[in-house]
């Protein structure tokens, strides 16, 4: 999803029956998606900023802005075209 454009589009969840198991499914979540993250980072795909509000958006503020959680989804900046918009050859 990352690397087609559609992170401004993904939410994370989980469909656990206890608090434990919910807990441990976003640490597992969380370290998955900072790995995936430095990878394009070191790759050049991402800036650090960018690759901040990617992970943002996916852990909280694309949730908020699809079920319109308050008047503004909080933190949540709309992705311009074209994002990521450093270190790819669209977007030098």
């Amino acid at each position: 999803l990352i690397e087609v454009g559609t992170a401004d589009k993904a939410c994370w969840g989980c469909d656990t029956w206890t608090g434990e198991e919910s807990h441990g499914a976003l640490l597992a979540f969380r370290s998955v998606l900072a790995n995936v993250l430095a990878d394009k980072v070191d790759a050049g795909y991402f800036s650090l900023p960018d690759a901040f509000e990617v992970a943002g958006n996916i852990m909280s503020a694309n949730a908020a802005a699809l079920y319109r959680a308050g008047s503004q989804a909080p933190g949540r900046r709309e992705p311009q075209q074209g994002f990521p918009v450093s270190g790819t050859a669209s977007n030098p």
